[in-house]
């Protein structure tokens, strides 16, 4: 591929191509602002072709968006020695099942990383070991079966983290060495047992930013007291419980601490029996029941259930 003849693509997606074996230098096209790859089964590097040899410029300096999806043979991407995608905002890595060595390591304007089904990863050597991503605002790792730490210092490496969301991490059990970054909005846990496990650890009671939080797991010991072990915010405004097979109950002071919370999502509890039974916090404003529930949806089923009387002051009630 020759950039001159291609000097204004802006976009570009390579498919299913069965039969490829090395990637076009797509980093000298100057214009390119979104790339996606998907389902090259022949590619088992990603390295210098896919720079290019023009080093007059730095690689991909227009590209804002990058994909790479079902590339089961790709084994490691090669780090660029010097500047590169230094206007990159996105970049989603999924079902890469083999991808064993690490991801770019400059990256200036990264706001979101997507990571999924990289089976092999381990982020401990992929970029969230050496560097400093600044104006990173969400993280979603799922599948990463063999992540077991994140950054020890988290609040230096991404200072403006607003999301983090951590699923199917079965080895996840180390949080950072200061906690959780300060500058948290919304945190998502959920088939992360290791890491529901050092619950306590967590460090919420020091994160004033975080208004969302959605925790889960088939695995959780001592269920009845785990709002009170995760130490919540006081200005925490969401709560979303799913998939919390064992839970049986929601211990009282756990939830009556949340003085801000306004909304609560209950979703694949079969075992949960009932909401606290002294009340819920007077700022709620919206309930929701869904998903395997059964114990609950007919306790406070509308008119007829036995426990609809003690929630059907709160506004928004939705039980399905």
């Amino acid at each position: 591929m020759d950039a001159h003849h291609l000097p204004n693509l802006v976009s570009l997606r390579l498919s299913c191509c069965k039969y490829c074996f090395c990637l076009p230098p797509l980093g000298q096209l100057p214009c390119l602002k979104s790339l996606s790859i998907y389902g090259l089964e022949g590619i088992q590097e990603i390295g210098s072709d896919f720079y290019g040899e023009n080093l007059s410029i730095a690689p991909f300096p227009s590209l804002e968006s990058l994909t790479i999806e079902d590339m089961g043979e790709l084994e490691e991407w090669k780090h660029f020695e010097g500047e590169c995608f230094p206007r990159l905002k996105y970049m989603r890595i999924q079902r890469c099942p083999k991808l064993r060595k690490s991801l770019p390591l400059c990256l200036p304007c990264l706001e979101w990383l997507d990571i999924g089904g990289c089976d092999g990863l381990e982020l401990e050597s992929f970029p969230m070991k050496d560097s400093s991503y600044p104006k990173l605002e969400r993280i979603t790792l799922a599948g990463m079966t063999q992540l077991k730490s994140l950054h020890e210092d988290m609040h230096a490496q991404v200072p403006c983290l607003r999301s983090l969301e951590l699923v199917g991490c079965p080895q996840l059990q180390l949080v950072p060495q200061r906690g959780f970054p300060s500058s948290l909005f919304n945190i998502r846990i959920t088939s992360c047992p290791k890491l529901i496990a050092c619950r306590m650890s967590w460090g919420l009671q020091g994160l004033h930013s975080l208004k969302q939080l959605q925790v889960g797991d088939h695995d959780f010991e001592n269920a009845e007291s785990f709002l009170e072990e995760l130490h919540l915010p006081p200005k925490l405004a969401f709560l979303y419980l799913e998939r919390c097979s064992n839970l049986t109950k929601i211990n009282n002071n756990g939830l009556l601490s949340l003085t801000s919370l306004q909304h609560l999502w209950i979703e694949g509890c079969p075992n949960l029996e009932c909401l606290p039974e002294e009340g819920l916090p007077n700022s709620l404003s919206s309930i929701w029941i869904s998903g395997n529930s059964p114990l609950l949806k007919q306790r406070y089923q509308k008119v007829d259930g036995p426990g609809w009387h003690k929630i059907s002051h709160i506004p928004r009630v939705r039980i399905e």
